[in-house]
């Protein structure tokens, strides 16, 4: 499955419509966020775009204008339903909290407030028949978050105990209704926050989906770059575990990975460095200031930097890490930006597929590129669904790598397991050769053919070819939102 966020406020400064969204692409959509108070309410952080938003025929799910006639149903809550009857395959989500709205949950999951979160969430579904289910955006118990969170030692064991209770009330709306509802969370990246998440008092078992948040591994409030997505963790000095770490923390607490969405961000993080470091010594590298970015210091919207970079090719060395398996691009300038491209989507898609994970998780779709052969989402989603290798997409891809560094190759990741542990040879080659990789390994040099050491050395891949379409595509490129900084977002990424 692929599940992408869809941020109620990008109807302002970025001007990201629910119709926006190639539901081709997209098993279901997250609308994020409604905000958990103390005392078990729910409340929209902004009733104008929820309810009262005119929409215009374009940018209508429908076609069909907005009126302000009384009674006539508008803004977001009436485009989902509006999606519900167009795309009835979609599942659509209602998010609750975020990073800047779970300030109350510890509170609200209290067994004075409990009952009355786990109502009001019913009585939602049952206002809105066209929710299909709630993803629960704590961010994060016990540990972690934005300044001033309530944080109490037992929110990991109140939060299984809450889910427990949302299960058992939904399921009794769907004796009434014959509406299937899932619950999903929000899993944070971070060891100390895995620790505290609850999942020893149920909180896998309690919840549907598990949407692993697998990036801001580091980000601005630190001095030094780093890459914010990547599978390892070789350069930090701090203790960010990078995401094949954070999986095994969530295996050896007992979550089947078989809930777990790999989380993708459709943003990129960046500082401003000595221009004349190298390459080499770029990751790491003290960090001069954060990058202007797209709405917010520090981060840029995929569709920016990639349109920036594709449309500046000289300007910009693209670099792969095979040792992070992480991409990042630095400027003549001195720019150092982390950044995930639709060949770094699709490996990372194929990687999750061949290891039985649940699906893809991106946030969020305001970030992405629009259009076919641009969008980072449709890359994940067509090697998840079988319609482009790995090798298609990094052929056709608007931004080539013009340089790797470290101790493997690109396809490496094939040859792993959710931890980053080696798998068979056996199964790495089928791997690599499902997913057009044209390499090689050589199964004698292994221990054995069912649980073998993967010789690197071994490992060829040819990527210096580049399509002819990559070129048409970034001429098609929309480039109207490249460093667009007068309209600031009003909430950051989860």
């Amino acid at each position: 499955m692929t599940v992408v966020y869809y941020p109620g406020w990008g109807i302002y400064g970025r001007e990201h419509f629910i119709n926006s969204i190639n539901f081709d692409d997209v098993s279901e959509i997250s609308y994020a966020f409604f905000d958990v108070e103390s005392d078990g309410s729910l409340r929209t952080i902004d009733n104008y775009e929820w309810a009262e938003k005119a929409f215009s025929a374009k940018d209508s799910i429908s076609g069909v204008p907005d009126t302000w006639e009384d009674g006539d149903a508008r803004g977001n809550q009436n485009q989902l339903a509006q999606l519900a009857e167009q795309y009835p395959d979609v599942s659509i989500n209602i998010a609750l909290g975020g990073w800047t709205l779970s300030n109350d949950f510890s509170t609200a999951v209290l067994d004075q407030n409990r009952d009355n979160l786990i109502n009001n969430i019913v009585e939602m579904a049952r206002d809105n028949p066209w929710i299909t289910g709630f993803d629960m955006d704590w961010e994060f118990p016990g540990s972690g978050g934005q300044s001033g969170n309530a944080i109490r030692a037992e929110d990991g064991e109140n939060y299984a105990e809450f889910l427990e209770g949302v299960n058992i009330a939904l399921d009794g709306l769907s004796a009434e209704t014959g509406q299937d509802y899932t619950i999903s969370v929000a899993s944070p990246p971070g060891l100390t926050q895995v620790d505290t998440f609850g999942f020893e008092y149920g909180v896998a078992e309690h919840a549907d989906i598990i949407n692993l948040m697998a990036y801001d591994y580091h980000g601005g409030w630190e001095n030094s770059t780093g890459l914010q997505a990547g599978i390892f963790d070789d350069y930090s000095n701090t203790s960010s575990p990078g995401i094949a770490a954070t999986i095994k923390a969530m295996i050896e607490r007992g979550v089947d990975i078989e809930k777990v969405n790999l989380g993708i961000p459709l943003y990129a993080r960046g500082w401003n460095i000595d221009p004349e470091t190298e390459i080499a010594n770029a990751i790491g590298a003290p960090s001069l200031s954060a990058v202007t970015g797209s709405f917010e210091a520090g981060i840029y919207d995929a569709k920016d930097i990639l349109t920036t970079i594709a449309n500046n090719p000289s300007e910009w060395t693209v670099v792969y890490d095979t040792d992070s398996m992480a991409a990042f691009a630095l400027s003549e300038t001195g720019e150092f930006v982390s950044i995930e491209t639709r060949s770094t989507v699709a490996l990372k898609a194929a990687w999750a597929k061949a290891n039985d994970f649940n699906g893809l998780m991106f946030w969020d779709s305001s970030s992405d590129l629009e259009g076919a052969g641009a969008s980072l989402v449709e890359a994940g989603n067509d090697v998840w669904e079988g319609r482009q290798t790995v090798a298609d997409i990094v052929a056709t891809d608007i931004i080539q790598f013009d340089q790797f560094i470290g101790n493997g190759e690109f396809y490496d990741l094939l040859t792993l397991d959710p931890t980053g542990l080696p798998i068979s040879a056996i199964k790495a080659q089928e791997n690599l050769n499902e997913q057009g990789a044209e390499t090689d390994l050589e199964l004698s040099n292994s221990n054995d053919t069912d649980g073998s050491t993967v010789p690197d050395e071994d490992i060829q891949v040819d990527m210096s070819e580049t399509t002819e379409d990559s070129s048409e595509i970034a001429d098609s490129i929309n480039t109207d939102h490249v460093h667009d900084t007068e309209n600031q977002g009003d909430l950051p990424s989860s």
